[in-house]
């Protein structure tokens, strides 16, 4: 199975449900885009949440309880503002590479993107 074949489901970072007619909001950065400090504090917060359901779930508590709920809910508002941080971080560019900033560049992004619609994807915008 190739990358751009279609799967329901995946799971990478997090779990993601792909359905078939479904309209996707996809996003890619370079590596390097975001300063490490701020990747390694997002990680150890997400880390402790985690150890913290992880804790529950060795406990036994029951996952419809208002506690572990409240700990989902939590690990789910972490990823809302990282993703809010990572845009906030990405659209000042003050730090990593730039290279999207290279009209030449990102015209050679622009037209991979575009080879593949209608074949794997149906790109939108």
């Amino acid at each position: 199975m190739g990358n751009l074949d279609y799967q329901r489901f995946r799971r990478r970072k997090r779990p993601h449900l792909n359905p078939s007619d479904g309209t996707l909001f996809v996003t890619f950065r370079l590596a390097g885009s975001i300063p490490k400090d701020t990747v390694k504090e997002f990680k150890a917060n997400l880390d402790w949440h985690r150890a913290q359901l992880q804790r529950l779930q060795n406990l036994n508590t029951n996952r419809e309880s208002p506690e572990f709920s409240e700990w989902l809910r939590k690990v789910e508002a972490l990823h809302r503002e990282w993703f809010r941080k990572t845009e906030e971080v990405l659209h000042k560019a003050q730090s990593g590479p730039t290279w999207l900033k290279n009209d030449e560049v990102a015209t050679k992004v622009v037209e991979n993107l575009h080879r593949l619609d209608g074949e794997a994807y149906r790109l939108d915008a």
